[in-house]
């Protein structure tokens, strides 16, 4: 749906008020996206030592930076780690959990 999306379809339903409550919730959907799936087969392919970390592990969360996180290859906005047996997709902007990617 995306920002323009839900602020078109608020717009319709609320007005002005509305609009502002659709765009953040579609804001919010529009960047709940999957990760492609080359980027995941690429993460499950790779071998790297599990990093300890105590903290909560969830979509949102961000990671500190005394995480290790690697470069997901061909795109520039995803990284990844492993973590407590986890596969996290990181975003690279902000560090936040994007996705837990579970082997098959």
């Amino acid at each position: 749906m995306g920002v323009l999306g839900g602020a078109a379809a608020g717009a319709v339903v609320g007005r002005s008020v509305g609009a502002v409550v659709g765009a953040v919730v579609g804001g919010v959907a529009g960047a709940a996206v999957a990760p492609p799936a080359d980027v995941k087969t690429y993460m499950r392919t790779q071998t790297v030592a599990p990093v300890p970390y105590e903290g909560s592990i969830a979509v949102g969360q961000t990671l500190p930076d005394s995480v290790t996180v690697y470069e997901a290859p061909r795109y520039d906005r995803y990284d990844w780690t492993y973590v407590n047996g986890q596969r996290l997709l990181i975003d690279h902007r902000n560090r936040k959990i994007i996705a837990v990617i579970n082997d098959p």
